[in-house]
């Protein structure tokens, strides 16, 4: 099942080596229990997005393995376990966050 709450991704800080993200905790929604978040980062050279983070319970995460001079895109997924049938449901993806890691 997918939840189509929207997650505001923001960029915070981008410094070298290190992009600090946060965004929006989704509404509590009935008969289900949050878990956890995942992110997801993908190279502007790369195709596939990369798992960063899993099972965060904070709106916040920091990369500290960002390249310096390298563009990288972030995108974040909420997930909630159903109270009756201990099944798994996720929300669709956050918006999409360009940043360019700086020299300095």
């Amino acid at each position: 099942m997918r939840f189509l709450l929207l997650l505001l991704l923001f960029v915070a800080q981008a410094l070298a080596h290190t992009v600090t993200l946060t965004w929006n905790a989704p509404l509590p929604s009935p008969g289900y229990t949050f878990k956890s978040y995942t992110v997801y980062r993908r190279a502007q050279t790369d195709t596939h997005w990369t798992q960063l983070a899993r099972y965060l319970t904070e709106t916040t995460y920091i990369d500290a393995s960002a390249l310096n001079d390298t563009t990288y895109t972030y995108t974040v997924r909420a997930e909630w376990i159903n109270d009756t049938t201990r099944r798994l449901a996720q929300s669709v993806l956050s918006n999409k966050v360009t940043v360019t890691i700086p020299t300095t």
